[in-house]
């Protein structure tokens, strides 16, 4: 069966939080969007806002260090925040939980998406 057959068929919805990191279905995607990885197209992601029981915003996590990014150690691995990655994914995309971080690192996380989208600049 096709994998996003699959994904819209399944009947479960995790209940995700703010903070979470889990494994999703990122799949296949254009130009410079990035792409799961392995056979299921699988990516780590960070829970950045939850929208309602069936959608949220997530940050995807990259394994090389890009402009901004954030830096996360996961079962001893260490992963990077891709903020220029950011999207909107349905809950049933959510396939593993990984863990939950702490509210500091939370606060971290958003100061930093603050600072690169929500920076008010004055026309000169």
């Amino acid at each position: 069966m096709e994998i996003g057959k699959f994904i819209s068929l399944r009947k479960n919805h995790h209940v995700l939080q703010r903070g979470d990191v889990w494994y999703a279905y990122i799949g296949i995607n254009i130009g410079v969007e990035i792409n799961g990885k392995g056979d299921d197209l699988v990516r780590p992601v960070y829970v950045y806002k939850v929208v309602n029981k069936d959608s949220f915003i997530c940050i995807p996590l990259v394994s090389q260090i890009n402009i901004e990014s954030h830096r996360l150690c996961i079962d001893g691995r260490t992963g990077y925040l891709s903020y220029m990655q950011i999207r909107a994914l349905s809950t049933k995309r959510c396939i593993r939980f990984l863990t939950q971080l702490k509210e500091e690192e939370c606060q971290n996380i958003e100061a930093l998406f603050h600072k690169m989208f929500c920076k008010y600049e004055s026309p000169s």
